[in-house]
């Protein structure tokens, strides 16, 4: 689905269409992916989807305004975006690529309405891969939070995450893998899942890497106390180059010291080149990460003046 400022636009693009150039360094042609969504600020200071391409079966909601007035008694100008797959999860062979761009000074907060479910995929050699391509402009800020990823019985995901950052922009993004159906016992029967995050500066230059390979049935540790206890695992990273460093870490560490210590473990470190911090969780539900992670970007979110983390509606 294409849609330029106007959302009854359900067609192809047109080749000319297709050919995105931005002086600003943009992601390119939006016919390279399966779903491309561009932010960008217009003339009342509100962030708005100027553009956006969808293949079947993914769908991008129309923009939420959720926010209440900001400490400073400003309306908040960031759009709130569901990205909607219609099909039951990711099968065997299934390559997606999805683009995020957030011009300079727009601001997004960008979610899904449900789990990601990754089935069965008997055959060797044919897993599932996902690339997310972000681009982040001067003074804009993404948060993206999606539902956690479920890793059935024989599933293989490969995932890539390559994000542009300028220095002035602000990035939080989390991850929260389920290692199977565990209501129904079922533990660590999955292939295998790797992550390979990058973050890098608008002139190439790496600001920061991070990748994982988490082994399923041929786990050695998957029934120690270790992961058997609380087998739920997550990631957020949160870089606010604007938040002074002493304070950033004194609301993270009474983040994760307010967690209770028999159900989530939780802790922080800071990160390489860059006024940021990962937070690394384990857990015994998926409603526990999910709590430390919105008391965090909460957190955050005040020390800059912005509007508390709203209720976002599943």
């Amino acid at each position: 689905m294409v849609s330029q400022l106007d959302p009854s636009i359900h067609r192809p693009p047109s080749p000319q269409e297709s050919l995105i150039y931005h002086p600003d360094g943009g992601l390119g042609a939006i016919t390279d992916f399966d779903v491309y969504l561009r932010v960008q600020r217009d003339r009342y200071q509100q962030s708005f989807v100027s553009r956006q391409y969808a293949t079947h079966p993914f769908r991008v909601s129309n923009v939420f305004r959720l926010d209440q007035e900001q400490v400073d008694q400003t309306q908040s100008d960031r759009a709130y975006v569901y990205l909607m797959n219609t099909s039951p999860g990711l099968m065997e062979g299934d390559r997606f690529r999805i683009g995020v761009q957030v011009d300079a000074q727009a601001h997004l907060y960008l979610t899904d309405q449900a789990a990601t479910k990754v089935h069965r995929m008997p055959t060797p050699g044919r897993p599932a891969t996902v690339d997310y391509i972000l681009q982040v402009g001067a003074g804009g800020s993404l948060e993206f939070l999606p539902e956690p990823l479920i890793l059935y019985h024989e599933s293989t995901l490969n995932q890539r995450t390559q994000i542009t950052l300028h220095p002035s922009a602000r990035l939080c993004l989390s991850e929260i893998i389920v290692p199977g159906r565990l209501a129904r016992q079922e533990y660590y029967q999955f292939n295998h899942y790797s992550s390979r995050l990058t973050v890098s500066s608008p002139d190439g230059r790496l600001i920061l890497g991070d990748a994982l390979r988490l082994e399923g049935r041929s786990h050695p540790f998957c029934h120690s106390p270790l992961f058997a206890r609380q087998p739920i695992l997550a990631t957020l990273l949160l870089i606010y180059p604007d938040v002074e460093q002493t304070q950033f870490e004194a609301v993270l560490k009474q983040v994760c010291a307010e967690q209770p210590a028999a159900t989530i473990e939780v802790s922080y470190s800071s990160l390489p080149n860059c006024n940021g911090f990962v937070i690394r969780a384990t857990a015994d539900c998926i409603s526990r990460i999910k709590t430390c992670f919105d008391q965090a970007v909460n957190a955050v979110r005040l020390l800059e003046g912005q509007s508390p983390l709203p209720e976002v509606p599943k």
